[in-house]
């Protein structure tokens, strides 16, 4: 039987294990569709000039929070790194400061900055899925 890789997800042909565990993987793969998800709720209100209701956005911020925490659990454990009250307390809190902070101080030395070049992605693709389920429900609607 031939050797093949631990992860392959949805493109064969490409390593996902920089991204880290095949469960890290799946977090930020549903932390991209609550995005696409959130935008389509927001054009679909959007289309119909209608408000969006209070319980979609309370329920997608507190799912984003929820993924953004168990990524951050299993990326810290998977990288062996320990974690302390106030870093956990600013990435929940502050996650625009929390979140590279982490990543500075988990990384090895020289992947320090790929890491923040990976969220400063991460963070245009979560933008532009959100963008697009909007737009896209607006057009269906």
């Amino acid at each position: 039987m031939p050797n093949r890789p631990s992860t392959v997800f949805i493109f064969p042909s490409i390593k996902l294990e920089k991204f880290g565990s095949p469960l890290v993987q799946w977090i930020l793969i549903f932390i991209l569709s609550l995005a696409f998800a959130s935008g389509a709720i927001t054009g679909y209100f959007e289309a119909r000039h209608a408000l969006e209701p209070l319980w979609s956005d309370y329920a997608t911020n507190i799912l984003l929070i929820i993924l953004t925490l168990s990524w951050y659990h299993v990326d810290s454990n998977d990288r062996r790194y320990d974690r302390n009250i106030w870093l956990n307390m600013l990435i929940l809190g502050l996650a625009i400061i929390g979140i590279p902070f982490y990543l500075i101080r988990s990384r090895v030395q020289g992947k320090k900055l790929a890491a923040i070049g990976w969220l400063i992605v991460f963070t245009c693709l979560f933008t532009s899925l959100n963008l697009l389920g909007t737009a896209l429900m607006g057009w269906l609607v």
